[in-house]
């Protein structure tokens, strides 16, 4: 059974932006956010083209960039799980992280995904299990102590996909443990995740939040 530290929480009942929701996450769990004189540094993991940011946001954050794709603009292009190899001195207050969920197939830079996440077969979720698995060691050792990890899970209705959020905190169990859990549902759909064999597939969003186990 997995224990929850902090409450449930839920912002309220409106349609919002993805980008707005992103935000008030952001901002909410800030671990500096009672001492605005300090500028929490932030490292978003897989930041792709940053769809969930609000330009506001940049000026309140020391904002670093990664994506493995290398025609992102970015601080860097690494595997998340060779990260803190990268950034051997620098510790942050806040880490993102947004594994993809599409078809790479046709895209550039698909061949170097696919070694890493392999989303084009079924067994993908392994191959996702063991890049989480190595990316929470990775984020353990850049997160300072009383840091937070966001991760931002997407659970949908193909081939049984509906307990990713599950899935997720169980890899990241070994050096972090669940605070608090955001449910977002309301997102434009994408058409690739949406529908599956011309069937519709609904999908969710959550915004899960993890601290460092004590240990660490």
């Amino acid at each position: 059974m997995v224990e929850i530290k902090h409450p449930l929480s839920v912002i309220d009942g409106r349609k919002i932006p993805l980008k707005n929701a992103f935000s008030w996450v952001l901002n909410y769990y800030n671990p500096h956010k009672n001492v605005p004189e300090i500028i929490s540094t932030v490292i978003d993991s897989t930041c792709s083209k940053m769809i969930m940011w609000d330009k506001k946001d940049f000026n309140k954050f020391d904002v670093t960039t990664n994506d493995i794709n290398t025609n992102i603009k970015s601080n860097s292009h690494q595997s998340c799980g060779d990260l803190w190899k990268f950034y051997t001195h620098l510790f942050y207050d806040i880490i993102i992280y947004d594994p993809p969920y599409i078809n790479l197939k046709n895209r550039k830079d698909s061949k170097k995904y696919e070694d890493i996440f392999n989303y084009n077969s079924m067994p993908s979720i392994r191959k996702l299990g063991e890049l989480t698995v190595r990316s929470s060691l990775s984020f353990s050792k850049l997160l300072k102590k009383e840091g937070i990890l966001i991760a931002k899970i997407t659970d949908f209705h193909f081939e049984k996909r509906i307990r990713g959020h599950y899935d997720f905190i169980r890899w990241f169990s070994k050096y972090f443990y669940l605070w608090d859990i955001i449910i977002y549902r309301f997102y434009k759909p994408i058409p690739n995740l949406n529908f599956y064999k011309k069937r519709c597939a609904k999908t969710h969003s959550y915004f899960l939040i993890f601290r460092k186990n004590k240990l660490i």
